[in-house]
């Protein structure tokens, strides 16, 4: 079931991709090398992904034969998602149509993609599954609550994260359709920083997800994708004086720092934990505000 929605929600984005790009000028033809390349690259990068990420137990646990399980919770989102981009850029060099202006539109495709793969996951038993709440709770019935074989209900987080992406998308849709002046490769940067960003904190309430140790993977790659994208701003800073053309990047770090530490406390330390929440959202404010300091 899991599957056959998210390959219905990946048709109809693709088709949205397609509508948009027959507007710029681009061939249909584009549009479908486009989604067969990325289906493809997609599949591969989460699923080796998985495996290299987690080498440990899955490849030097199991061997090559990790490769061939196609269990849903056995893929990675994020290095799927990398895939899905790398086969887009492709299939445009094919086409020899690349642009930034093409990046632009295809991600909040790419942010609606990625609800369907997160409403997807309800249907996946506690994957998706948070912190278990009582059953008086409000939150304690569908779509918010998501119950497990002993009828004990959780916090459906990847309802949550389904809904983050679909506004971010939406939101980044209509802003490259309707603003009338925006920077090539904007949309396409601002658009990757916010489907990110909450990734962090939606990483760490889920009760099930990659680990080394304490450490959150995913919330780590999320991170690193964060500075990535505040280096590559900062290199455009080229009005900015020297001694502070990089000083976002270092505030990144510290910020990351600071989710890592949060991590370590609520795994480790007797911190409270909404106190350990409370400095991971103003971790996420203060990267938040470094990415605005070396866009502007």
């Amino acid at each position: 079931m899991y599957f056959g929605l998210l390959s219905a929600g990946i048709l109809v984005s693709f088709f949205l991709f397609g509508l948009l790009n027959q507007k710029h000028g681009q061939p249909w033809a584009m549009t479908m090398l486009s989604l067969v390349l990325s289906l493809l690259l997609g599949f591969v990068f989460a699923k080796a992904g998985y495996c290299l990420l987690l080498a440990d137990t899955e490849l030097f646990g199991y061997g090559l034969e990790s490769l061939l399980s196609f269990m849903p919770y056995e893929f990675s989102v994020f290095c799927g998602a990398l895939g899905v981009v790398l086969g887009v850029f492709l299939s445009a060099r094919i086409f020899r149509c690349f642009s930034l202006d093409l990046m632009d539109r295809f991600a909040p495709i790419g942010a609606l993609i990625l609800s369907f793969i997160r409403f997807g996951e309800y249907t996946l038993g506690t994957l998706g599954a948070g912190p278990m709440i009582p059953e008086t709770h409000f939150l304690a019935r569908f779509p918010w609550g998501l119950p497990n074989s002993f009828g004990e209900w959780h916090v459906a987080i990847c309802v949550f994260e389904g809904l983050l992406a679909l506004l971010c998308g939406a939101g980044f849709l209509l802003f490259y359709c309707l603003a009338p002046q925006k920077k090539e490769g904007s949309v396409f940067q601002w658009t990757v920083f916010f489907l990110a960003l909450p990734q962090i904190l939606c990483e760490s309430l889920r009760a099930r997800c990659m680990k080394w140790g304490f450490v959150r993977i995913e919330q780590l790659l999320c991170g690193l994708l964060i500075l990535f994208l505040v280096c590559m701003a900062c290199r455009r800073r080229t009005q900015a004086k020297p001694r502070r053309r990089y000083l976002p990047v270092a505030g990144t770090v510290l910020a990351i720092l600071l989710v890592v530490f949060v991590e370590f406390a609520l795994d480790k330390l007797p911190l409270s934990t909404p106190l350990c929440y409370a400095l991971m959202l103003l971790a996420m404010l203060f990267m938040t505000w470094m990415e605005w300091l070396a866009t502007r």
